[in-house]
């Protein structure tokens, strides 16, 4: 309604000057939970003077100012509240106009983040070093204690530095509550005081004019979270219906929150997994010279018949991340029934063999380790 969007997690108001967002509040105690609106970065502090005469009052400033002109509702639910705001970004110093921006902010039901999608139509296009000069999303938050930590390899690292490279995820943490800046992609931040960070946008040579980040309240494991908001959820019509009237269905199961499946990987050749690799590598042999067809059909007829060969193993490789800092033994179940697992490394040694119950494989994970799992059925 209006600039307000709520959801069963949450509450977003829209700042009726910026069209950015204002607020975000759970239903909890705790009040403002972050702040976000769009700048354009200049290289140099600039003194802005406001009003005129005896009232008028000067303050220093990098940053341009964000006005909103027109506002509007996309969606008022029940499963989607979506709003869409419209300005200019300007130089409030020379009283010009640096570029429009339309952004629209979306809740969804059911789902703890707040989405935005922004559009840039830009006038004045940043120059020169783009950790001084660019256009970003700004966000502020209330208390200078929280404790913010960004995603380097899926994990959760603390951040100690002012230029920041963390892609999927920067959590603020306190006690009581904990708030994810999800970027989608967009590497680059800068952290400009103790209660705010610009998410680098738009820097000297970027073509990019489209942009989409998120942000989520109280997730646990904030690397999941940048993983579903930037892997949206397909619908797809069929013609039938799931086989035996089934609703879900899944691939692989993992028990621990803390441990991501990061990619499937087909098999090692045989040789590798016999233990014919076990050791160092051998040398390939060099390629034998091509026989003409005469000595081809003559060497043919002096070679053994072979037996016949062993049917070709079927299973995959699953490769997990921890992602908290913490050793965790998790269970990795299967759609199939496994009949032998082990950890292997990246060049299909085997690590050690796993155990299996049932549909299940046990896997020692520990902290930030990126591991290996070869399932056979």
């Amino acid at each position: 309604e209006d600039l307000l969007l709520r959801n069963d997690f949450l509450e977003v108001a829209l700042s009726e000057v910026t069209g950015g967002i204002g607020q975000i509040r759970t239903y909890q105690r705790g009040g403002n939970r972050i702040s976000q609106q769009i700048a354009y970065r200049f290289p140099r502090e600039r003194t802005i003077t406001v009003g005129e005469g005896e009232e008028a009052e000067t303050y220093k400033s990098y940053y341009s100012e964000m006005l909103m002109r027109s506002a509007r509702v996309l969606s008022a639910g029940p499963a989607v509240g979506e709003i869409e705001t419209s300005g200019v970004i300007v130089d409030q110093h020379q009283k010009k106009r640096l570029a429009d921006y339309r952004q629209v902010t979306r809740v969804v039901r059911g789902r703890p983040f707040v989405e935005v999608d922004l559009e840039l139509d830009l006038d004045t296009v940043p120059d020169g070093d783009p950790w001084t000069n660019y256009y970003a999303a700004r966000f502020a938050w209330k208390y200078e204690t929280v404790a913010l930590s960004g995603s380097l390899h899926h994990g959760a690292h603390p951040i100690n530095t002012d230029r920041i490279e963390a892609p999927q995820f920067i959590e603020l943490a306190d006690e009581g509550s904990r708030t994810t800046i999800l970027p989608c992609g967009l590497p680059y931040h800068r952290k400009t005081g103790p209660r705010m960070l610009d998410t680098l946008l738009v820097v000297a040579g970027e073509t990019r004019r489209r942009f989409r980040f998120a942000i989520a309240v109280d997730q646990p494991y904030p690397i999941q979270s940048a993983l579903d908001v930037a892997a949206p959820s397909l619908a797809i019509p069929t013609a039938g219906s799931p086989p035996g009237g089934a609703t879900t269905g899944w691939l692989f199961h993992l028990s621990a929150g803390n441990v991501q499946l990061a990619r499937l990987l087909p098999l090692f050749p045989c040789e590798t997994a016999s233990g014919v690799g076990e050791g160092a590598p051998r040398e390939r042999e060099a390629p034998a010279e091509p026989l003409s067809l005469s000595a081809a059909q003559s060497e043919s007829a002096r070679q053994e018949p072979r037996p016949p060969s062993s049917p070709p193993r079927q299973g995959c490789i699953v490769r997990l991340v921890e992602t908290e800092g913490r050793r965790k033994t998790a269970w990795l179940r299967c759609f199939r029934t496994p009949t032998a697992a082990r950890q292997v490394d990246f060049h299909g040694q085997t690590i050690n063999k796993l155990a299996l119950e049932g549909d299940g494989v046990r896997v020692d994970v520990r902290p930030y380790e990126v591991c290996d799992v070869e399932v056979l059925w």
